[in-house]
């Protein structure tokens, strides 16, 4: 039987959210490139203009980035404490 330490499953974990991480902040970026702005200020943007399905849609997508980036930051930081339960 193979036996893994708590702490390599965790160290696994780590590298796996931080890959996660990254690319998240690349998409973000290349939202605040397009745009030139953060995605606050085209929150404010996008809801004083007119309808325009690409910046929605764009909107969507980057507001969906912004949230799975604040769930990552929590993750690692549960994982960094050790705040986690290994099931199965």
């Amino acid at each position: 039987m193979l036996e893994i330490s708590r702490e390599h499953v965790q160290n696994i974990m780590r590298l796996e959210l931080l890959a996660q991480q990254r690319e998240t902040d690349d998409q973000i970026a290349a939202f605040e490139k397009k745009y030139g702005c953060t995605f606050a200020e085209f929150e404010a943007q996008i809801n004083a203009e007119t309808e325009n399905f690409e910046h929605w849609d764009d909107y969507l997508e980057w507001k969906a980035a912004v949230n799975v980036r604040t769930t990552l930051a929590q993750n690692l930081t549960e994982l960094q404490y050790g705040n986690f339960k290994i099931t199965g």
